[in-house]
């Protein structure tokens, strides 16, 4: 008889368990598999509680903030191209006065170019 209580409780109390980390993460449940990686420039930022500010404003359900960084005014977002993009995330910001922009285009200098042949 012991034996099988002791069974019964062992089906039971991680299907339970399981159960209500599933119901508790339903919101999230498939929710990354489009997610990309984007950094943007935001301009706007004056000290160093607008991090907090920022990262508040635009966490989500279609925006996950990994850092927003104050000195370089840098912020670096998870986020579902699909859901959500420049102009979507702007209109969250524009009631704190932020905007984020593109980063430039990365370019080359061409400082010293002298061709030797022998």
């Amino acid at each position: 008889m012991l034996k099988k209580v002791l069974i019964i409780l062992a089906l039971v109390i991680p299907t339970v368990f399981l159960c209500t980390i599933l119901v508790m993460n339903q919101s999230n449940l498939g929710s990354n598999k489009d997610f990309e990686q984007k950094e943007y420039l935001v301009e706007g930022m004056t000290c160093k509680a607008c991090e907090f500010k920022i990262k508040n404003t635009l966490n989500g359900k279609y925006v996950s903030v990994e850092s927003v960084d104050f000195e370089t005014k840098r912020i670096v977002l998870h986020l579902d191209p699909h859901k959500k993009n420049l102009a979507l995330l702007n209109t969250d910001l524009v009631d704190q006065n932020y905007v984020l922009k593109k980063l430039p285009k990365k370019t080359l200098k061409v400082i010293d170019y002298n061709i030797k042949i022998n």
